[in-house]
């Protein structure tokens, strides 16, 4: 028994000793994106929507943003966290001289990269980005008019695998 428990002792010390830090910031981020649980597949969550803002709490005068829901799956189809860059773009429908061709109205750039952001946007209960985009005047101006909302994920590795993954979601106005 003395033995036994000066055996778990002496492991319990060493593993507590140990110089090497496996889990850093740095080598946990690389770490995600070579990870086998990278994201394959991202969309745009039907739970985006438009939302009206109260006036005290924007200070810019935007009435309406969008709360934009993200969604990442690994190779099994489970949902996972990413790690990379979101690029959100809006179009609007055009008109004039090129109807028929939607007109970029916003864009926006996420970094989820910087892993207190990348925990503070995820939202646990739908498992999903959560991210509230101010609209862009234009658009709040076009009432009625339905858009377009374009996100394109770029993984940490870059381009360059091929991972770069795309959706678009269809506001109805």
């Amino acid at each position: 028994m003395v033995w036994l428990l000066a055996c778990v002792a002496g492991v319990g010390a060493s593993g507590c000793a140990s110089d090497s830090n496996v889990f850093s910031d740095e080598s946990s981020v690389q770490a995600g994106a070579a990870s086998p649980f990278a994201p394959k597949e991202m969309r745009i969550y039907p739970l985006t929507h438009a939302e009206r803002v109260s006036a005290e709490k924007s200070a810019d005068g935007v009435r309406s943003r969008i709360v934009c829901h993200l969604e990442f799956v690994d190779r099994w189809f489970d949902t996972c966290k990413a790690i990379g860059r979101v690029e959100l773009e809006i179009y609007r429908p055009g008109g004039g001289l090129n109807p028929g061709v939607d007109v970029r109205a916003g864009r926006w750039e996420i970094d989820l990269t910087n892993l207190e952001q990348n925990a503070e946007w995820f939202d646990p209960v739908t498992r999903t980005y959560r991210l509230q985009l101010d609209v862009p005047v234009e658009i709040e101006q076009a009432n009625g008019v339905s858009v377009r909302l374009r996100a394109v994920f770029t993984p940490l590795t870059g381009a360059a695998g091929g991972g770069v993954l795309q959706d678009e979601f269809v506001l109805r106005g």
